[in-house]
């Protein structure tokens, strides 16, 4: 509220607390990967419950939870969405919060 910071990512959060004094530490190790992967994104959405998430190209969300294990994330999420492409079936949307407990609805 008080400038800008040239280069620093904004990071919009949905239902975190918003009298918590810090971010804790996996957010923002979250967001340096987050960054990393979408370099082109100026600015990142995190849900409390949820973590990450991005829209697909067809406008659905996609949960990535704290963003751990992102590159794994993102290759199930090419999987999954070719898979579901030959199905022709369009998903609510795919979370990706747990690499072992991965779904869509």
């Amino acid at each position: 509220p008080y400038g800008t910071a040239e280069g620093l990512p904004v990071m919009q959060l949905v239902g975190a607390d918003s009298g918590a004094p810090s971010l804790p530490g996996r957010v923002l190790t979250g967001l340096t990967a987050m960054r990393a992967a979408f370099p082109e994104r100026t600015e990142y959405l995190y849900r409390a419950g949820r973590g990450f998430e991005i829209r697909s190209e067809r406008g659905y969300p996609i949960y990535l939870g704290d963003a751990a294990d992102l590159d794994l994330k993102l290759q199930m999420l090419a999987a999954l969405e070719r898979d579901l492409d030959a199905q022709r079936h369009m998903p609510a949307f795919i979370d990706l919060s747990s690499v072992e407990g991965a779904y869509y609805q």
